[in-house]
C-alpha cells in the first residue's frame, strides 16, 4: 500500500491498526493520518462519498496494515 503520511520519510514503513477512516482515500493508522496513493474517491459531501467511506470502513477499520510512505505531504496528511 503506497501512502502519503504526515512528516513522512520516503521509504519509511509504518505498521499498526487502522484507527479511523476519514473518507474513501484517507485513513488513520495508530492515529497518524495517511492518504492512500493512487486512490481518488468522492468527498463526503459528494454523491457516493458516504457510501465509499462505509466501504473503506468495512475493508480496513480496526485491521492491521503496513504502509510504505512516499515522503510527500498533501493537506494535513
Amino acid at each position: 500500500m503506497g501512502v502519503v503520511g504526515s512528516s513522512a520519510t520516503a521509504g519509511e514503513i509504518i505498521k499498526g491498526k487502522v484507527t479511523h477512516v476519514r473518507d474513501v482515500d484517507t485513513i488513520e493508522v495508530s492515529g497518524l493520518p495517511v492518504r492512500l496513493n493512487g486512490l481518488d474517491g468522492q468527498e463526503l459531501d459528494e454523491r457516493g462519498g458516504k457510501a465509499g467511506k462505509r466501504f473503506m470502513q468495512g475493508l480496513v477499520l480496526h485491521k492491521p496494515v503496513q504502509c510504505e510512505l512516499t515522503g510527500a505531504k498533501t493537506y494535513d496528511r
